[in-house]
């Protein structure tokens, strides 16, 4: 996500465009691609009429209950910033499996310079449905929904059962140089951010969901430590979840 730092108080200009399409169908199979382009033409000042223009490139990790970011490229003094990406989905019979691939980064306001030119994200996920059923394909949404339980809870039945896996890594270091060392010129720290996650979701019928998540979240940084401006500031956590989702 393109995040607006505390300071901006004007607001940003750009332009948003997502296309996805049904490439192939047959009773078994159900196979579909997208992408996505964002751009944001012109960043506000900070203040208005100012000479800095602030902006951050940042991303949560996928289990968050505040807004503190472990990987970003801090406050940008940009002229603009752009984002594209490619994905795709399909499944087969009861297997579902996904995967997608972006670019992203800014230009630097007074040097013109491009910044995150390597800065880049992608995930892999796949998923069984054990009870049978099949995720479905919404032409209005351009993306799979999930399973239609054939026996749901409140007719007496079981529901559906899902077993899912997914990896993904998020990289905001750009020449990073190593550890103990100094940034090299033009590069930047943001970190790199590796997700892998298990879960089982429980859908009671077309409507409500349980999901029970493990996560193991690493994250490889260099930053600030007390006196030390090279230090690893990395770190390694897992989380375990329980949500429930009810759509309306």
């Amino acid at each position: 996500p393109i995040n607006d730092t505390p300071l901006d108080i004007e607001r940003h200009s750009g332009v948003a465009v997502r296309a996805a399409n049904l490439v192939y169908r047959d009773s078994d199979s159900v196979v579909a691609v997208g992408a996505s382009r964002t751009a944001i033409l012109r960043v506000a000042d900070s203040p208005p009429g100012a000479t800095i223009r602030r902006l951050q490139l940042a991303g949560n990790t996928e289990l968050f209950v505040d807004t503190t970011r472990l990987v970003s490229s801090g406050a940008l003094d940009a002229e603009n910033a752009w984002s594209w990406g490619l994905e795709s989905a399909g499944t087969w019979r009861s297997f579902f499996a996904e995967a997608g691939y972006f670019r992203f980064g800014a230009n630097r306001r007074q040097t013109l310079s491009d910044i995150g030119s390597n800065y880049q994200g992608y995930y892999l996920g796949a998923s069984w449905v054990l009870t049978g059923e099949r995720r479905r394909w919404s032409p209005g949404n351009g993306a799979f929904a999930g399973p239609a339980p054939s026996r749901p809870v409140d007719k007496g039945g079981l529901g559906a059962l899902e077993l899912a896996v997914r990896y993904s890594d998020m990289d905001f270091n750009d020449h990073p140089g190593q550890a103990g060392a100094a940034l090299p010129v033009g590069g930047s720290r943001g970190g790199d951010q590796h997700i892998l996650g298990v879960g089982l979701n429980w859908f009671l019928n077309e409507l409500f969901r349980l999901a029970l998540q493990v996560q193991n979240v690493q994250i490889e940084r260099i930053g600030t430590l007390g006196a030390n401006p090279n230090a690893d500031i990395g770190q390694t956590y897992q989380t375990i979840a329980l949500r429930s989702q009810f759509t309306f």
